[in-house]
C-alpha cells in the first residue's frame, strides 16, 4: 500500500515540476519590443496593456489560464489613440455574456527583471483620450503596482470598470481588482466609473491635486450591473475648491444599480472598508455626501457595509455630510450596516448621517465629530427599521445643544434615548477632541483618547471588525471609531516585510499546495520546540488561497541581536507578504516602542534568516524587502538565489536546529517519506513527502547553516 501511495505522490510531484497547467505561466510586456510579440519573452513581447481584439501587439487573453502572470517592462504606457487609451475588452460579440472566465487569479504587475523593473506609468493618449483605462467582459483578473497620471487638460474619467449590454444584458464582470495603484488626477468628470459587479479597488492612493474645476470630480461613480463591489484600503484625496459649481462632489457615489433586462435581483453586498476618505480644500460648494447613495424603485435590494474609514472634510460653505444613503422608493430594499468609522465634518448645517427608505439600519462604535458652529446633526428619517444603534460618541462645535435625529419628527438626543437608541452613547464638545494631527494624511493621524474603551464587541457577529483600519488587533474594552489606542499609539509597531522560500518557490511566486490541499492549519505551529512560542494566532475563518505557510517573527535588540524582544507568529502570502492572520498587511507587534530592531524570520523547515543591519519601525514602517539582494539578510550568503535578482530562505532544515546535515534527511525526511500532509519533510511543500524532496533541494543544501546569531 505504502508502495502505491509512493509512486502516486512521485507522480504528483513530477507535474508539480513539468506541468504549466499547475505551475502559473509568465508573460512579458514590453512596450519597445521589437520581436515576434507572442508574449512569452521579453525580445518577444506584447506591446500593450490592451487586449489582443483592440491593439494588434497587445495581450492575448485567450491563452492566459489562470495563475498566470504577466510582467509589464517600466516606463510609460501612453496607449493608442481614441476614446480609451488601454482597453481590455474581450467582445460580447465573440465570447458572449460570460467573456473570458479564468478559474483563478491572472495578475498583471510591475516587472522585477534586470533592465526592466521601474516604475510602469499607465497614461492618457492624449487630450482626445476619453477614458485612460476601460476592463470589462472578463473574469479574475487582477491590476497590481501600477502609476496612473491623468496629464489630460480636457474633460474624460479615468478608469471605466464593468460594461452592460444595449439590451440591458450585464456582463459577468467577477473580481476584477486594482490593487495598490498610485493614481493622481484632477478627475475630469470623474476618477473611477464602476458598472458590472464585484470589483474591487484596493491598497491604492487616489489623489486629486488642488483645484477649481466646475465638472464632476467624484473619485468613485458606481452605477448600472449589479454591484457587490469593494472599495477598501485605500487613501482617497480631494481638493476642489469651485465655488460656482452646481456640479457632483462625493468621495464614493453608487445610484441606479440594475438594468430592467435583469432577473438576478439578489442583494448585493457593497464593502466600503478601511479606507481614508478627506477633502482638504475648505473652498468648495455643491457637495453632497462623502458616501453616497440612491437608488431608483425598480434597481436591485443591497446590503452596505460601512466600516474602519476616516471619513473627514473641511468645506466651509457648503452642507455636505459623511454619509447619505437612501432609496427613492416606499418597498425600501436596503440594509446598511456602519461601524467603526471616525468622521470629522465641518460645513454649514452638515448632516452626520443621513439614511432615508431603508429596510434596516446598523450603526455602532463610530465617533463623529462636526468641527463647526452651525450645528450638525445625525439625520435618520423614515421608513427606516432600526436594526441598532448604540455606542456611539456624539461631538458639536462648542457642545451638544441641538437635537440630535429625526425619526419621523425632530427629537432631542435625550428623546431619541428615549426610544431606545443610543442609550450607551455619549455627547461631547468637538472642541476637547484632540488627534495626533486632524486633517492630516496618514491614517495614524487619527489616533485619540476620545471614546476610548466605550465601544461594544462586535466580533462574534463581525469577525472583520476585530482589527482596525491599521490591522491592530481590538483587544478588551473597544474603542470607538476607526483606530484601537491600545494604550497609546507610540507603542504598537508594524513589520511589512517580504520574504521567499525556496521549497515552494516557482516563477516569482510561491505555491499555495498546503492551503489547496486543506492541510495547513489554522493555529500557528510554532508552540514546540525548538521555538516555544506561546501566541495563539490562528484564523477566524480558514486560510484564502494566497496562503503558503506560518512563519514566526521576531524583533531583536539592535545592540544585542540575540536579544529577542518580541515575536509573533504571521501569514506568508504567495508573493512573498508576511501578513495577518486576517490577511492584512504587515505584522503587528503590540506594547513594542518604535525605533530600531533586526527583524528575523523563521520556517519550519528552512534555515532562518535576519536582517542584515537593524529596522526602523514604526505603526507606517517601510517594507523591508529580503528577496531583492542576498546583503538583505545578515551574514556570508544567507540565502539561496532563486533566479536572477531574487533570494529566499533555503530549505531543508526538517529538525530546525539551523544546520542541514543528515539528520534533517535521516530522522525527518526518510520517516515521513510516501506521507502526504503538513509535514517538516516536505521540503518542496506540495504536500507529500517524496524522492524529489531530497533530491532537488536537500543534496543542494547539505552542510548549510543559518546566520542568525
Amino acid at each position: 500500500m505504502k508502495a502505491i501511495l509512493l509512486s502516486t505522490l512521485l507522480y504528483f510531484a513530477i507535474n508539480q515540476l513539468d506541468g504549466d497547467a499547475i505551475a502559473q505561466t509568465i508573460w512579458y510586456v514590453d512596450k519597445d519590443a521589437i520581436g515576434a510579440n507572442t508574449g512569452r519573452s521579453w525580445t518577444d513581447a506584447w506591446t500593450s496593456i490592451s487586449d489582443s481584439q483592440h491593439v494588434s501587439d497587445g495581450i492575448n487573453f485567450d491563452i492566459l489560464q489562470g495563475g498566470d502572470t504577466v510582467y509589464v517592462s517600466n516606463g510609460d504606457y501612453r496607449g493608442e489613440a481614441g476614446a480609451y487609451a488601454h482597453r481590455i475588452y474581450p467582445a460580447f460579440e465573440v465570447y458572449g455574456l460570460d467573456g473570458i472566465v479564468y478559474d483563478s487569479e491572472v495578475v498583471i504587475a510591475p516587472a522585477w527583471h534586470t533592465g526592466h523593473n521601474g516604475d510602469v506609468n499607465i497614461l492618457p493618449y492624449n487630450n482626445d483620450t476619453q477614458w485612460i483605462l476601460q476592463i470589462a467582459n472578463i473574469t479574475n483578473l487582477k491590476l497590481t503596482g501600477f502609476n496612473c497620471t491623468d496629464d489630460r487638460t480636457t474633460s474624460g474619467l479615468m478608469f471605466y470598470l464593468g460594461g452592460s449590454g444595449a439590451d440591458g444584458r450585464y456582463y459577468r464582470d467577477s473580481m476584477i481588482i486594482m490593487d495598490n495603484w498610485n493614481i493622481i488626477g484632477n478627475g475630469r468628470n470623474g476618477m473611477f466609473y464602476l458598472e458590472g459587479n464585484t470589483i474591487k479597488v484596493t491598497n491604492s492612493h487616489i489623489e486629486q491635486p488642488e483645484n477649481d474645476l466646475d465638472n464632476n470630480t467624484d473619485p468613485f461613480g458606481i452605477a448600472g450591473g449589479l454591484g457587490g463591489h469593494t472599495i477598501d484600503g485605500n487613501t482617497i484625496i480631494m481638493r476642489n475648491g469651485s465655488m460656482t459649481t452646481d456640479a457632483h462632489r462625493d468621495g464614493i457615489q453608487i445610484s441606479d444599480l440594475g438594468f430592467p433586462g435583469n432577473t438576478d435581483f439578489s442583494r448585493r453586498r457593497f464593502t466600503i472598508s478601511n479606507n481614508l476618505i478627506i477633502d482638504t480644500n475648505p473652498n468648495g460648494v455643491m457637495w453632497n455626501n462623502l458616501i453616497y447613495n440612491h437608488q431608483n424603485a425598480e434597481d436591485p435590494p443591497m446590503e452596505i457595509l460601512i466600516y474602519n474609514n476616516i471619513l473627514v472634510h473641511r468645506k466651509q460653505y457648503t452642507g455636505i455630510g459623511a454619509i447619505g444613503l437612501g432609496r427613492a422608493s416606499l418597498d425600501p430594499a436596503i440594509t446598511a450596516r456602519v461601524f467603526n468609522n471616525t468622521i470629522i465634518i465641518k460645513g454649514r448645517n452638515p448632516g452626520l448621517f443621513t439614511i432615508w427608505g431603508a429596510d434596516s439600519m446598523f450603526f455602532a462604535n463610530n465617533l463623529c465629530v462636526v468641527d463647526t458652529n452651525i450645528n450638525g446633526h445625525l439625520n435618520i428619517n423614515a421608513p427606516t427599521v432600526i436594526g441598532y444603534c448604540d455606542y456611539n460618541l456624539y461631538a458639536e462645535y462648542g457642545g451638544y445643544e441641538d437635537y440630535l435625529a429625526t425619526y419621523g419628527v425632530v427629537r432631542t438626543f435625550e428623546a431619541w434615548q428615549g426610544l431606545g437608541y443610543d442609550v450607551n452613547s455619549d455627547t461631547a464638545n468637538s472642541n476637547l477632541i484632540v488627534f495626533t494631527n486632524k486633517y492630516g494624511l496618514d491614517k495614524a493621524d487619527y489616533y485619540t483618547t476620545a471614546g476610548r474603551d466605550m465601544g461594544v464587541d462586535l466580533s462574534t457577529e463581525y469577525p472583520f471588525l476585530a482589527y482596525d483600519i491599521l490591522g491592530n488587533p481590538r483587544t478588551g474594552a473597544w474603542d470607538i471609531g476607526a483606530l484601537e489606542y491600545t494604550e497609546s499609539q507610540s507603542n504598537n509597531v508594524r513589520v511589512r516585510g517580504k520574504v521567499y522560500l525556496q521549497g515552494p518557490f516557482n516563477n516569482n511566486l510561491m505555491s499555495t499546495n498546503l492551503t489547496q490541499g486543506s492541510f495547513l492549519p489554522n493555529s500557528q505551529p510554532y508552540n514546540q520546540p525548538p521555538w516555544n512560542y506561546n501566541g495563539n494566532e490562528s484564523f477566524s475563518s480558514g486560510p484564502n488561497s494566497a496562503m503558503v505557510d506560518w512563519v514566526l517573527v521576531e524583533l531583536r535588540n539592535a545592540a544585542n541581536p540575540s536579544q529577542i524582544i518580541s515575536s509573533r507568529a504571521a501569514i506568508l502570502k504567495n508573493d512573498g507578504l508576511l501578513l495577518e492572520p486576517n490577511g492584512s498587511e504587515g505584522v503587528f507587534f503590540t506594547n513594542v516602542d518604535p525605533g530600531s530592531y533586526y527583524i528575523a524570520i523563521h520556517h519550519r523547515n528552512h534555515l532562518a534568516i535576519m536582517s542584515a543591519a537593524p529596522v526602523e519601525l514604526s505603526l507606517t514602517s517601510a517594507l523591508y524587502d529580503f528577496t531583492n539582494a542576498m546583503n538583505k539578510a545578515y551574514g556570508q550568503n544567507p540565502m539561496v538565489e532563486l533566479g536572477t535578482g531574487k533570494y529566499g530562505m533555503v530549505a531543508t532544515d526538517g529538525n530546525a536546529d539551523g544546520v542541514v546535515n543528515t539528520s534533517d534527511r535521516d530522522n525527518v525526511w526518510l520517516i515521513q517519506n510516501g506521507n502526504m500532509g503538513y509535514l517538516e519533510g516536505d521540503f518542496n511543500m506540495n504536500s507529500g513527502v517524496t524522492i524529489h524532496d531530497v533530491n532537488q533541494l536537500w543534496n543542494i543544501n547539505n552542510g548549510k547553516t543559518t546566520q542568525v546569531p
